[in-house]
């Protein structure tokens, strides 16, 4: 890789560490640190350059699950009194034994036999009957979207936010068509995201940014095809409510860190 795009990358940490400094310097206590030099996250920004330069492009790796990053909103709870002498092992023995909890309720819930009134399964646990597929499916749905996907108010809500220039998020179904999800009085409905023309499209930074928009009607969550998987749209520009855009500009980016690619299929690109 050559040093446009890493210095591209340098230049917009500068600028935005500046603009924090000149928000902190007007807040902060005097003769205390500035934010940006007592916080980790903001030192870190000055390595990206080289981060990528060595590494490529950071947007290919995730650390959101277990592997990664992601494990500390499960372990945090877990840390009583703090990070006191000794904290390690307790906290690990209790993350052990959550873990196998866990794989023992996966294990109960997808067992075939049929539920037994007499078994000693708590009320609490949750159970699938295989016996309905239609509501197993459905419950699948339900965890799928509520877990990794918002659901906006209406529809009206998600239609500004994608004509002022907002984030969205979304559900992947076959054939890579994109929903996202709204609230309605007894479930969740959804509208199709499209792109209105594949051949307009922008590019910043690597990525390819496409003319969307969302259709006004909704098919049921019982009529959606198989969630495959969940997406975020990245805004090309920024608007305000007082200044819809002409044309809403957005990138695709699947959960797995695929983009959505020129020929409508989401890899690596």
């Amino acid at each position: 890789m050559d040093d446009t795009l890493p210095n591209l990358v340098d230049h917009a940490v500068k600028v935005f560490l500046n603009a924090v400094e000149l928000a902190d310097a007007e807040l902060r206590v005097p003769n205390s640190k500035p934010i940006w030099y007592s916080k980790y996250n903001f030192l870190s920004l000055l390595n990206l350059r080289d981060t990528i330069k060595h590494l490529g492009l950071p947007r290919w790796y995730w650390e959101g699950g277990p592997a990664g990053e992601g494990i500390l909103r499960v372990v945090k709870p877990l840390v009583s009194g703090g990070l006191r002498p000794g904290w390690a092992e307790p906290a690990h023995r209790a993350y052990c034994a959550r873990m196998a909890i866990g794989q023992v309720r996966r294990f109960s819930n997808c067992a075939t036999d049929s539920y037994d009134g007499d078994s000693d399964r708590d009320e609490d646990d949750e159970f699938v009957d295989n016996a309905h597929p239609t509501s197993f499916e459905d419950l699948l749905l339900s965890k799928f979207i509520l877990r990794d996907c918002r659901a906006y108010p209406s529809f009206d809500k998600a239609r500004w936010q994608m004509r002022n220039g907002r984030p969205l998020c979304g559900v992947v179904v076959r054939d890579n068509r994109m929903f996202i999800a709204v609230k309605s009085r007894h479930d969740l409905s959804f509208h199709e995201v499209i792109v209105a023309d594949r051949t307009d499209t922008k590019l910043r930074m690597g990525m390819t940014y496409y003319p969307f928009t969302i259709l006004p009607t909704s098919i049921e969550a019982s009529g959606l095809p198989q969630c495959e998987d969940c997406c975020l749209l990245l805004p090309f520009d920024f608007s305000t409510a007082l200044d819809e855009m002409a044309s809403a500009y957005y990138s695709v980016i699947s959960k797995d860190w695929k983009e959505l690619c020129p020929d409508g299929v989401f890899r690596l690109c």
